[in-house]
């Protein structure tokens, strides 16, 4: 029996238990890479996707392309990198969008903050409110 053998497994029920609160990115990373490839150790994988990019947000901001130059990572999983930050923004987007009103100046930026997920250029939203907020 082998020290890795369960880990998955182990991992997974720690995120059911505790969250990410407690998890450092190497471990975040490889959570996520159990989704996109299966039946794999994906802690070397995590680590030098970690060491290319200098931290979890650079590697879920890098381009596809960059992504699959990596030993491990194809166009599955660069796209499954992807497309988390791309959900969380859609998540943010969607929550911000059930406020009844915007009263105050913080709600306004409450509301906006989600736009901005994940964007790595300069970006300008223009936020327009009838009489009715």
């Amino acid at each position: 029996m082998s020290i890795h053998e369960g880990h998955r497994q182990r991992v997974k029920d720690r995120f059911r238990r505790e969250g990410l609160d407690n998890f450092d990115e190497l471990y975040v990373l490889e959570l996520l890479l159990f989704y996109c490839i299966p039946r794999k150790d994906t802690n070397e994988l995590a680590h030098r996707l970690l060491e290319r990019f200098g931290g979890l947000p650079q590697v879920l901001e890098a381009k596809a392309e960059d992504l699959c130059k990596v030993d491990g990572i194809g166009e599955g999983a660069a796209t499954y990198l992807k497309l988390l930050p791309a959900f969380g923004a859609y998540y943010g987007i969607q929550r911000a969008k059930m406020s009844k009103k915007l009263d105050t100046l913080e709600e306004c930026g409450q509301y906006l903050m989600p736009y901005f997920f994940g964007k790595s250029t300069e970006t300008v939203y223009l936020l327009c409110l009838d009489a009715k907020r």
